[in-house]
């Protein structure tokens, strides 16, 4: 190869021969500053100066036509422009330098970013995906297809729609195995994989696995002088097997990846952990029907392709004893031939000779190196680990967070700035250097917050920080600032705290977070609807609301990739789903966009349980005599006609000084009727979370008050209990209205139950009689949603139809959602069902008749639930309004 630099210039200096330039491509790049790039650079300190004397000019050119270096206005401008430079630098460093920290750790997921390999897989939705994922999972898996049960099939009449039959077939080592129960544990395998990833409104029906039959080659085979033959054997039967019992092959990654594939192509469907895979989906009716088909000139073609192989006579293929010569065929599609491997050197069919003469082999070592190439043809990826690293995601450097240096300190020495405080200038002088200082002040605040905000972007851009604390302001103080003391004229801890209310008012930082987190939520496709919270805002201030929104934004973003992921997937039935996020993606979907602060599925009515209180309407709380003990109601039209009276709203500020976590409320609100008879109104409990419902005063001149309850619709007023001190009445009305918003918003979630799997109670029951329903009516494709009517946004109808509107946009298109509305004792009666039936689910030794009665009892209440609604809108059974 010629030397690039072989040609010289007319000075004798190397140049580079255009012909040889492809050799340099693998020389290091040299490491310098681009001239032409600094030059165009808009905040280099030249052009930054230029720019501003055009504004000078421009805005001044009148009054100041002197223009001199030494002129003290363009000293000014000078150093602030050179203070510019110092931001402009930080400010225009690549983001993950902003984002990582001192260590150069960038954390992404902190930061609401995600990974393609997180952000494009989706749930397995058809036959090919449901493959390939328990193709990558179970091992002894060779192939799976999902065979939804058709109903227009005679075979599938009166079949239920969602389900599917599972054809499965094992491989050569799970078929050899041969133990009793091999097909039950993995039939317990592929349920429990099936509902971890199991659409809404789908189960499997049953599950069918092929026959396996065992067959021998026979073979005589002419191999050359090099070969050993152990390895040679155990090379032919393995690539034999491979033909008899292909399994689908995983490819690397990072090869589709440089070929060049799009990211959203490789990381399409499920997560596949072991490397790509690319399957073909059955047929409409799944699995072919037409029996295995093994050419045996295949099996010829593929042992002459063996290195050391000379040639192949008298081959065949043995099943059930009978040779076969040309070709195999099943008749049966239930059926599949597996190759038998020899344990046995009296059993080895295949005779390898050289020269026409037999010639010998050792059996261990050809069973370890036939176990050697199964192993190293079970491709084994890296995991989710490596799986999740195949797109090098980009690190930032480690930039050490530095205060803002003063341009104060850049001065000529002539300006004595750092002289004020000494004794060496005059009183004039020093007044005139401190003037002087205080205008600089201007200028060195508004670059402190500048470079503030730059360092405080990964704070801005968290969807961790709960911190209130204001972003993008620097107070400049003495470590900034020499002797900055004598400009303020407050203490240092006073003058911070003004010039942190008067940079915050124009920061906004509580906006810029949401903007942030908007620009986060729209990255990933999102918006959060948070003017519709706003308008059903009922236990949150102006200044609350918002922060809460914050709160829900960043809960929402980081969820997003499950919930995007698993959007129409239902709950895993076979694990606990009782207090914890074991949710359907529905109810997951609906928890986050309403604002619901506990998405997991609980239990709605377990607080007033543990409170020992029951929601009762209105009319049966005035009914009951609760204690004849007691005042009657206090009548407040009644008392304002006696002057010594003064009852009086419970004030917010007071209310501020009361207890704030529940333990220390309860003590306080004890001797209040509805905690010592048990029974709370629904007026009060929705009505009550506003402080300024309730009402204090004394009927004895202020020896006994009276806590009383007014209605917002002017409705006699609630007694509540009397207290020897109005201190003691106002902590105790601050008490139980926190308690009343805390039942409030903790009583808000819903109930997500598929129809499908309720359809062990085939008949069911209404008012005791059996009701003989089609099943398209209410098993298929339906769930039922379950909501508390109780809680102030709840019972508001204009949220009701949000909320119905929410939960229909998120449902799958092919389910119909059922939805109920219901008051305190219907959800405290279903919740005991359901609690009963999902504990009877998950659990594989209950008993199939407690199964049985548990889903026909839930099914029966829904059935009310159901026929209720009917009857109330005028619907027929088959769903169309009459």
């Amino acid at each position: 190869m010629s030397d690039p630099w072989d040609s010289t210039d007319l000075d004798g200096k190397a140049v580079i021969d255009p012909a040889n330039i492809d050799t340099l491509d693998s020389l290091e790049q040299s490491v310098y500053i681009d001239k032409a790039a600094h030059k165009s650079d808009p905040y280099r300190y030249s052009a930054l100066t230029s720019k501003a004397l055009q504004y000078v000019q421009t805005l001044s050119g009148k009054e100041w036509s002197d223009f001199n270096r030494h002129d003290p206005g363009v000293t000014v401008l000078e150093q602030y422009c050179y203070g510019l430079t110092d931001l402009t630098y930080r400010a225009n460093q690549p983001i993950e330098n902003l984002l990582a920290d001192p260590d150069g750790v960038t954390q992404y997921h902190a930061h609401g970013l995600y990974a393609p390999s997180e952000i494009y897989p989706s749930a397995a939705v058809t036959d090919s995906d449901f493959k390939r994922l328990f193709l990558d999972r179970l091992s002894d898996i060779e192939d799976i297809h999902f065979k939804p049960v058709n109903q227009s099939s005679a075979d599938d009449a009166g079949a239920y729609t969602g389900l599917y039959r599972v054809h499965v077939k094992l491989t050569r080592q799970a078929m050899v195995a041969g133990l009793e129960n091999q097909n039950l544990r993995m039939s317990d395998k592929i349920r429990q994989l099936f509902c971890q990833h199991r659409l809404l409104g789908e189960d499997i029906e049953s599950i069918h696995y092929v026959e396996g039959i065992a067959c021998e080659v026979v073979a005589d085979v002419e191999v050359s002088e090099s070969v050993v033959p152990s390895d040679l054997l155990a090379e032919l039967y393995h690539q034999c097997a491979k033909v008899i019992s292909p399994r689908a092959q995983f490819s690397d990654y990072q090869q589709k990846i440089s070929a060049g594939m799009p990211l959203h192509k490789v990381f399409e469907g499920p997560a596949i952990y072991q490397g790509f895979l690319d399957v073909q989906g059955p047929s409409n009716d799944g699995p072919s029907t037409d029996g295995q088909v093994v050419d045996i000139t295949t099996l010829t073609q593929v042992i002459q392709a063996i290195s050391g192989v000379v040639s192949v006579e008298d081959i065949s293929l043995v099943v059930d004893g009978q040779h076969y010569h040309d070709s195999v065929q099943l008749q049966d599609d239930r059926k599949t031939l597996y190759l038998k491997i020899p344990k046995d050197i009296a059993l080895m069919r295949v005779t390898l000779k050289r020269n026409g003469k037999k010639i010998p082999f050792l059996m261990d070592n050809f069973k370890h190196r036939i176990s050697s190439l199964r192993e190293n043809n079970e491709h084994s990826g890296g995991g989710s680990y490596q799986y999740h690293r195949l797109v090098k995601r980009p690190q930032g450097l480690g930039l050490a967070h530095t205060a803002y240096h003063s341009i104060q300190h850049q001065f000529p020495n002539t300006y004595r700035l750092s002289d004020v405080s000494t004794g060496e200038l005059g009183q004039r002088t020093r007044d005139e250097v401190r003037q002087f200082r205080t205008y600089l002040m201007f200028f060195d605040q508004i670059m402190a917050n500048g470079i503030e905000h730059v360092q405080s972007i990964d704070q801005l851009l968290s969807i961790n920080n709960n911190d209130r604390k204001q972003l993008g302001a620097s107070f400049l103080d003495r470590t900034i600032i020499n002797d900055v003391e004598m400009i303020y004229d407050f203490p240092e801890s006073i003058a911070e705290k003004k010039i942190n209310q008067i940079t915050g008012y124009y920061e906004q930082t509580l906006q810029k977070r949401h903007q942030a987190l908007d620009f986060l939520l729209a990255a990933n496709g999102e918006q959060y609807a948070e003017e519709s919270l706003r308008r059903f805002n009922y236990f949150y201030n102006a200044q609350e609301i918002e922060h809460e929104l914050l709160r829900q934004k960043q809960r929402l973003l980081k969820n997003i990739v499950a919930l995007n992921r698993d959007r129409g997937l239902g709950f895993n039935y076979l694990e606990k789903s009782l207090n914890t996020e074991n949710t359907s993606g529905l109810h997951a979907q609906v928890s986050h966009r309403l604002g619901i602060r506990q998405v997991e599925s609980r239990t709605l009515t377990v607080n007033f349980v543990r409170l020992g209180l029951k929601l009762v309407s209105d009319s049966s709380y005035r009914a009951t005599s609760l204690d004849r003990t007691e005042p009657r109601f206090v009548q407040l039209d009644d008392i304002e006609q006696f002057k010594k009276l003064d009852f009086q709203i419970v004030s917010r500020e007071l209310a501020q000084q009361s207890a704030r976590k529940l333990g220390d409320l309860l003590p306080l609100v004890k001797d209040l009727l509805p905690f010592r008879h048990n029974q709370l109104s629904e007026k009060i409990f929705r009505e009550g979370y506003e402080l300024a419902r309730y009402r204090i005063g004394s009927i004895t001149s202020g020896a006994d008050y009276q806590l009383a309850f007014q209605p917002l619709d002017d409705s006699p007023p609630y007694y509540l209990g009397s207290f020897p001190s109005l201190e003691q009445g106002i902590q105790s009305a601050n008490a139980l209205q926190k308690i009343i918003l805390w039942l409030n918003r903790d009583s808000e979630g819903l109930h997500v139950v598929e129809h499908l799997l309720l359809r062990q109670a085939e008949s069911l029951r209404f008012n005791g009689l059996s009701v003989d329903i089609p099943k398209e009516v209410f098993f298929y494709q339906q769930v039922t949603v379950v909501l508390p009517n109780w809680t102030v946004r709840f019972n508001d109808p204009e949220f009701k139809a949000y909320c119905e509107d929410s939960i229909i946009s998120h449902c799958p298109a092919h389910i119909l959602p059922n939805i109920y509305w219901v008051g305190y004792e219907v959800m405290f009666h279903f919740e005991v069902l359901h609690r009963e039936w999902a504990s009877l689910l998950k659990d594989p030794l209950s008993e199939t008749k407690d199964r049985i009665e548990s889903s026909k009892a839930l099914a029966d209440f829904m059935l009310l639930l159901f026929i209720s609604d009917q009857l109330t809108h005028g619907l027929s059974w088959l769903g169309g309004r009459s």
